[in-house]
């Protein structure tokens, strides 16, 4: 069977689309927003604009041909394991330091591909700082309502328990495990008809805050009176997902 003769003007064709399509990757790679590097051996072969800026770099001499590797914080431990990222695709968590030796806590995209017959990977940067500052300061906040002496109830917005601190455990005597997973109900004394939580809802889901009296009752029976402060919270400033109950000191 004879090979058919490509017709010329499709060959054209596919040419043309294959660089429009190099050409629209490569627009992609140079305004992206975030440092992209050509990895070649783990060496930058070539980067955005904003690599320079974002390593602090005054030449971009200081970035080319160098290993990926001397702009991780801890060089020597990391240089084996760049290697073998290096040909792979994976995402990881790290710090880099910059020219000015400034540390960025990043995540890093690993993508291997193909090009001109050689195996590169491109290395996506995105700068996670404040993210993890974000963390590390929502960690310090937990720390510190655990401490609170007082009960705090942590509920979705239909009532059922997610969270309690110590200070609840203590006063009612179930355990955060315990309390998971329950309404709220398990504090319910009986002492309140269905006017006053009628009442207490409305007002909560209708994004105001409740301060009143409750009488509660604890896992041993013992029904103790609460002034409470319970407040809804928002996602993205518009949806009530949570409540949070605080039980004031006495």
């Amino acid at each position: 069977m004879k090979n058919k003769e490509l017709n010329p003007f499709m060959v054209e064709k596919y040419e043309t689309q294959l660089l429009q399509n190099f050409e629209f990757y490569k627009t992609v790679f140079e305004l992206s927003k975030d440092p992209k590097l050509v990895l070649e051996n783990c060496k930058i072969v070539r980067f955005n604009p904003i690599t320079t800026k974002f390593f602090e770099c005054e030449d971009p001499a200081d970035i080319h041909g160098h290993k990926f590797s001397e702009f991780f914080v801890n060089e020597e431990k990391n240089n084996e394991f760049i290697e073998e990222t290096c040909t792979g695709n994976l995402t990881i968590e790290t710090e880099l330091k910059t020219c000015k030796g400034n540390v960025i806590n990043v995540s890093i995209e690993f993508d291997s591909i193909g090009h001109n017959g050689a195996e590169k990977t491109i290395a996506t940067i995105h700068d996670i700082t404040k993210a993890e500052k974000d963390r590390e300061w929502l960690e310090v906040k937990s720390i510190a309502v655990k401490a609170l002496p007082m009960a705090v109830i942590i509920t979705d917005k239909d009532g059922i328990i997610e969270w309690v601190n110590p200070a609840f455990t203590k006063i009612y005597g179930y355990t955060e495990k315990e309390s998971k997973g329950k309404n709220t109900k398990i504090l319910n004394s009986g002492k309140h008809d269905k006017a006053f939580y009628k009442k207490l809802w409305n007002t909560i889901l209708a994004g105001k805050i409740w301060i009143g009296q409750i009488v509660n009752k604890c896992k041993d029976g013992t029904e103790i009176i609460d002034n409470m402060v319970i407040t809804p919270v928002y996602a993205k400033g518009y949806e009530i997902t949570h409540f949070i109950a605080f039980r004031n000191l006495d």
